[in-house]
This record gives C-alpha cells, structure tokens and sequence, in this order.
C-alpha cells in the first residue's frame, strides 16, 4: 500500500495539473466493465466502458455517438455500472461530453455504501498499477 501511496505521490509531481484535482481519475482497465446510461423520456440507452473513476465521479466512453439534445452539460442521468465483480446504480450530473462519446459525470445522488465499493476498487486499481511499475 505504501508503495502506492508513494508511486501517486511521483505522479502529482511529475504532473501536477493532471492529479491534483479534488477527486483524482484512476483509469479502468479490467475486462469486465459496462455502464449504461437511462433516457426514459427518449426511450434511449446508451451503453459503454467505464474510462476512469473517483470518489466524485467517472468517465464514460459510448459505444455510439451521444445526441446533444438528450445528453449536455448539467443534465441529470441515471447510470447502471459493472466493473469487476462490482455493480451499482446512481444519478450523475454531466459536467462535459468530448469527441461526441466521452460522458464526464459527477455523482449527484448515490448510495454511501457504493462509494465505499468504490474506494476499494481505486484501491485495487492503485496496487495493480504499483505492481505493474515494480
């Protein structure tokens, strides 16, 4: 663990504007990762992998282009996600969409216990990457 701590502190160093932020992205590389984005009043879904994740929000990349006009910048969305052997479910405001696939979402309303899966997935994430640099 220390080691972890250790390699993100080498990071914020070397990159200072990119991880010191209020809830630092952590990248998601496992196989199992889907998230599906609800428009009930459109009758529409978008589904597609997690990018990165933290504490305040996450990054979706959609499969299919996203309609302007059912996602933009402060709308609110309900979001299912799987990554690993985690699920859960919350409303995420839209802070920017880039590339026309690129969701940024913060976590608007969702279960206390969901963010303590969270915490634990970053962790996982934050020692396989210390392996990895080892």
């Amino acid at each position: 663990m220390l080691n972890a701590i250790l390699m993100y502190i080498e990071k914020i160093l070397k990159q200072p504007s990119k991880y010191l932020r209020k809830h630092p992205r952590f990248e998601v590389n496992l196989s199992h990762n889907i998230a599906i984005i609800n428009i009930p009043e459109a009758n529409k879904k978008y589904i597609g992998k997690v990018k990165d994740i933290s504490l305040g929000g996450l990054g979706i990349i959609s499969k299919e282009n996203v309609s302007k006009y059912l996602i933009f910048p402060g709308k609110n969305l309900k979001v299912n996600v799987e990554i690993g052997d985690i699920k859960f479910s919350f409303i995420g405001t839209v802070k920017n969409i880039l590339k026309d696939k690129i969701i940024g979402l913060s976590f608007k309303e969702i279960n206390p216990l969901d963010i303590g899966r969270i915490k634990n997935l970053i962790l996982t994430i934050m020692k396989e990457n210390a392996k990895v640099r080892s």
